[in-house]
């Protein structure tokens, strides 16, 4: 996982999450590594988007050479495209929580060196 990679993602489901959250508000971090490939995702119990809201920000996410998106999402997925190139990818879905998840997935190759130098 890249340095400093899980602070945004964090930090997203906080403030965007857990806006105007009644009750309790959760944040859920899951990891596993399995034959290769590191899955990580974050979820939180907020509100969510709205249908078009989601379909907007998914396409954007694919959109990672534009300048114009500043935000960190985009730009975590552009630092992971730099990195890992195809064997990483990044989507957004609702969550079984209610509100935004996140998931990433890293493929690594066999030779670990070709990553970590």
């Amino acid at each position: 996982m890249p340095k400093l990679f899980l602070h945004p993602l964090v930090e997203n489901a906080y403030t965007h999450g857990m806006d105007n959250a009644k009750g309790a508000s959760q944040i859920e971090l899951n990891f596993t590594y399995e034959e290769g490939k590191l899955s990580l995702s974050i979820e939180d119990n907020g509100r969510g988007l709205e249908d078009e809201t989601l379909a907007s920000l998914r396409e954007r996410l694919n959109l990672t050479k534009s300048k114009n998106e500043v935000s960190s999402i985009f730009n975590l997925r552009r630092r992971l495209d730099f990195m890992y190139g195809d064997n990483a990818k990044m989507e957004v879905k609702r969550g079984n929580m209610g509100g935004l998840r996140v998931e990433v997935e890293i493929s690594f190759l066999e030779d670990k060196n070709e990553y970590w130098g």
